[in-house]
């Protein structure tokens, strides 16, 4: 029987093999969604661990530590005939099985055999050829290692991904990366983080965490980005709250009212998210109605 590890390694080759041309479009990635379920009951640990290599372009590196990780694992004719049968399932989605597929699967097996052909360079030739054209990526590390970041903190763990340099120590970076993300579920209630909206958490990371501008704007991009993707909104209020002490998440409230009013007028629908992160950030009512009362009545609509 194959163990679970071997088949989700063979599933981040596949997703590995999908970026060969340096994107993954929405279609490849129900390919492989579909593809995933042939792997037999998935948790949500194991989906964690895939769609953290679909998140961003996987390196030659990482698709050479994948292949390695895969080739050292066979054992058995079952695994062999397993790689094989959901390569040829990825290269054959398209319903045509051309000469290169043909090619490409021959080698495979010579390779499972213990032949020295190149499993993922062949792999990456051919995905080439049937997804687009190839283009450069930047060397990732090992993602397993960020898989807690990748579920808990996507706004820390796409700073780290896209290689920039806040200056912060990494505790400091991961609870300014959660505020982000707070100030950024206000902004997006109307599904738009406007220009203002935008300043106005710029000037607020860097009055209330002495940043300077080029950082607290990193951090807000970055922010913004992951927001309008969809961010889970208990996770960003338990980091924040396992980061900060009650002071700190009151003053933090009066920030979530600036945003709202950021505008010009803070809407129905901004202040009730605001009380709803209240909640979540365990502070009271009258938490809530002290933040509130300091935007005046204009930007209160009343």
């Amino acid at each position: 029987m194959i163990d679970n590890a071997f088949k989700l390694d063979v599933a981040k080759l596949m997703v590995a093999a999908a970026w060969a041309d340096g994107q993954l479009q929405n279609s490849e990635i129900n390919v492989l969604k579909s593809l995933m379920w042939e792997l037999g009951e998935l948790n949500a640990e194991d989906w964690a661990e895939i769609e953290i290599y679909m998140d961003s372009p996987v390196s030659d590196e990482e698709r050479q530590a994948l292949e390695n990780r895969v080739y050292n694992k066979i054992s058995s004719s079952e695994e062999k005939e397993f790689v094989e049968y959901m390569l040829s399932k990825l290269l054959t989605s398209d319903g045509i099985v051309g000469t290169e597929e043909k090619a490409f699967l021959q080698d495979t097996k010579a390779l499972i055999d213990g032949a020295s052909t190149g499993l993922t360079g062949k792999l990456s030739k051919l995905m080439r050829s049937v997804i687009g054209n190839n283009k450069n990526t930047t060397p990732d590390t090992a993602r397993e290692t960020d898989i807690e970041d990748f579920l808990r903190n996507k706004i820390f763990y796409s700073l780290k991904q896209n290689g920039i340099d806040t200056n912060l120590s990494e505790d400091q970076a991961r609870k300014l990366s959660f505020a982000a993300g707070l100030l950024g579920l206000v902004a997006n209630v109307d599904k738009d983080i406007c220009t203002n909206e935008r300043k106005a958490a710029v000037h607020i990371l860097q009055n209330n965490w002495d940043l300077d501008p080029q950082t607290a704007q990193a951090i807000v991009d970055v922010a913004s980005d992951e927001t309008t993707q969809g961010l889970d909104k208990y996770r960003l209020t338990d980091g924040f709250y396992q980061n900060t002490t009650r002071e700190q998440r009151q003053r933090f409230m009066v920030c979530l009212f600036k945003i709202a009013a950021a505008s010009g007028q803070a809407s129905h629908e901004e202040i009730e998210e605001i009380r709803d992160i209240a909640v979540g950030l365990k502070l009271s009512h009258q938490d809530f109605i002290a933040a509130k009362v300091t935007l005046t009545d204009k930007q209160l609509g009343l």
